[in-house]
């Protein structure tokens, strides 16, 4: 019995590590409306082809209009 304990002592060890790691991406509640702000005022256009060289051609350009 005691060895399944130790064994699932290191699976959630190892499962808290990976949790902490993944959470030091998060963002801070206190710049989260900062970063909303930025993704909703940068335009991305996903209309591009890559070639087998990786080469990367732009499609046609689009514009997002916000309506407020």
């Amino acid at each position: 019995m005691k060895k399944q304990e130790q064994l699932q002592l290191e699976q959630t060890k190892t499962k808290l590590d990976s949790e902490l790691e993944r959470l030091k991406k998060a963002i801070p509640k206190d710049k989260l409306d900062e970063v909303i702000e930025q993704a909703l005022s940068t335009e991305v256009d996903y209309n591009f082809a890559i070639d087998k060289k990786g080469n990367k051609f732009p499609g046609r350009i689009t514009h997002i209009s916000l309506k407020q």
